[in-house]
């Protein structure tokens, strides 16, 4: 099955029967998802370690609760 945009977005297949697929603009957005999602996961981390270098582990986690 097709939709408006002739992108494939239900398929059969023998011994699995109907699923869906993603269309193109599906896709588009999950890539720009995925890329600002790992962007800020890298800042974040090098936040973190620029803010632990000299420190020893400060990060208010109590291990012993």
């Amino acid at each position: 099955m097709y939709d408006g945009n002739g992108d494939e977005v239900l398929t059969y297949t023998a011994g699995v029967s109907w699923h869906e697929k993603e269309s193109r603009a599906e896709t588009e957005v999950h890539g720009a998802l995925k890329a600002a999602y790992c962007d800020a996961y890298h800042a974040a981390r090098q936040e973190i370690n620029a803010g632990v270098s000299g420190m020893e582990n400060q990060s208010g986690f109590d291990a012993r609760a």
